[in-house]
């Protein structure tokens, strides 16, 4: 198990961005949008859009460690981690706006 962390820079509003190509799974994570952001950031599965999402607005953050968001970390740690990060994605409302992540991984 390993702690990684990063930001996604959402270049263009509306066309989603990968959190990371790199297929570990995902025990716990946390997405924050980033302070100085202009207007709603959101995170999900490759679906993820101003319409459908999770929407973080700055400063809040979201943990999501199942299938619901600020739930306790044993549903996916039991399971070993049931998604892995490079199935989860960002969108903003605005260019250039940033999410946050941090996130256990195996």
């Amino acid at each position: 198990m390993r702690l990684v962390t990063g930001r996604v820079d959402v270049a263009t509003a509306g066309t989603r961005v990968q959190v990371s190509s790199v297929k570990e799974k995902v025990l716990w994570i946390r997405f924050s949008s980033v302070f100085g952001n202009t207007a709603g950031v959101y995170f999900g599965d490759v679906t993820v859009a101003a319409t459908a999402g999770k929407e973080l607005r700055p400063p809040e953050d979201s943990e999501i460690t199942g299938l619901e968001s600020q739930s306790e970390i044993r549903p996916w740690r039991d399971g070993g981690g049931t998604i892995f990060l490079s199935d989860l994605y960002v969108d903003a409302d605005t260019s250039g706006d940033d999410v946050d992540y941090e996130a256990l991984v195996v």
